[in-house]
């Protein structure tokens, strides 16, 4: 009786204690031009200092302000109505070609077909909406950052693409520099805002790192494309799996756990996420950072969907890096927003010169609900949990009947002696 007493109370302990999760689940959101953006607090939280491999003596995540970041990676629909707002006139000098907005590579789920008057018309591919947009390079991560600054505007008949591509966030210059403008708001993540967006633990400036971005230390994510329900579960190749001993680690690779290389949605795995609620930080694909690495290329964080553990680790085996203007299927990105005026309102507007960033007020209506509707189902189904618990008290519970015979709990009211 002893025994079962115990496990009734480490059940009811669990329970309670996913229930405050729950409760406080995760930050709260906010829609920017339309990407959810989810808040990073905990401002001046201690870096995490690592010993030995790549990232020897460098301090990781560190980061002295609050700030925004994408719940998602940015998607192929993202991506679709950046090309079509500044398409929808005439593309001057081919300024969307020239710049590598769209090319060939993303035809597979973006379609881009030329008209008689020289305008372009893009189209997503169906069913493709979702996937993480790949074949960008960081300076066209950083165009699409200025588009939503500046309101993400629809580009007028006669504007300048350049007006709104070259400007915002990042100052383009004709002899290739790039400056960062430190006024602005939406920016590329460095690679402490994306370290501490998807490994630190939260609730506090000293509280430690997850191993892994999905808050798991003692294993690696799985992947199960008919079982998505797990906390620990990531896109990356194969069956990779690891426990970790007091002073040992140990990783086995299991065939049939291998993933199916390729992208998945980036909600596909929307049960896995950080403290902070950021989604497929580990996995799916690489995401650009602005953080130069010794040989001046910049790092990419988080693995894809063909890397290893390793490259889902807050510290990875190697540091991988590529020159800004590299385009390839193992990269995107997600944005982070600072200083953000949250009475601001209306993106996707005609374009002028004292637009800027714009929080779609409506649209943050309408997914804090989402977010209620999604908290309120969870906690039906820890209610649902704690039910199952009471009657397994029930029915744990002796009693005796008239007779003398003994009967358990709900067994017992069923009128069944054993």
């Amino acid at each position: 009786m002893k025994i079962i007493k115990s496990h009734i109370f480490f059940a009811l302990f669990t329970s309670l204690t996913c229930l405050a999760n729950l409760t406080a689940e995760e930050t709260a959101s906010t829609l920017v031009s339309g990407t959810v953006m989810v808040d990073v607090g905990d401002c001046g939280n201690v870096g995490y200092v690592a010993y030995g491999g790549p990232f020897s003596r460098m301090k990781l995540g560190a980061v002295s302000y609050n700030y925004q970041i994408g719940k998602y990676e940015a998607t192929v629909g993202d991506w679709c109505c950046f090309l079509i707002a500044i398409a929808s006139q005439y593309d001057q000098n081919q300024l969307i070609d020239a710049h590598h907005l769209w090319n060939r590579e993303m035809d597979p789920w973006i379609t881009c077909t030329e008209l008689s008057d020289g305008s372009h018309s893009y189209e997503i591919v169906k069913g493709k909406e979702k996937l993480p947009i790949t074949h960008v390079s960081l300076l066209s991560a950083m165009r699409y950052c200025n588009w939503i600054e500046q309101g993400a505007p629809i580009v007028q008949p006669g504007e300048d693409v350049d007006v709104i591509t070259e400007h915002g966030s990042y100052e383009f210059s004709s002899d290739g520099s790039v400056i960062e403008n430190q006024d602005s708001h939406i920016y590329i993540p460095t690679q402490d805002e994306w370290v501490k967006a998807g490994y630190y633990a939260g609730g506090g400036r000293n509280v430690g790192y997850w191993r892994y971005p999905t808050q798991n230390n003692w294993s690696a994510p799985t992947f199960d494309s008919k079982n998505r329900t797990d906390s620990n579960m990531a896109n990356y190749n194969g069956g990779w799996t690891g426990w970790s001993g007091s002073f040992w680690t140990h990783y086995s690779y299991n065939e049939q756990a291998k993933a199916p290389l390729t992208l998945t949605d980036v909600d596909f795995f929307n049960c896995s996420k950080s403290y902070y609620g950021c989604r497929d930080m580990g996995g799916n694909v690489n995401e650009w950072t602005t953080t130069l690495d010794a040989s001046s290329n910049y790092i990419v964080r988080g693995g894809s969907y063909q890397s290893s553990y390793e490259d889902l680790m807050m510290i990875p085996a190697r540091i991988n890096s590529y020159p800004s203007e590299t385009e390839s299927p193992l990269i995107g990105f997600r944005i982070v927003a600072k200083n953000l005026d949250h009475d601001a309102i209306v993106s996707n507007q005609p374009h002028n010169s004292k637009s800027s960033v714009t929080v779609d007020q409506a649209a943050k209506k309408e997914q804090a609900q989402a977010e209620r509707n999604e908290l309120n189902d969870d906690l039906a189904g820890v209610i649902l949990g704690l039910i199952g618990i009471t009657l397994l008290i029930l029915s744990a519970a002796c009693f005796r009947d008239p007779t003398g015979n003994r009967v358990i709990g709900i067994i017992g009211l069923a009128g069944l002696t054993v």
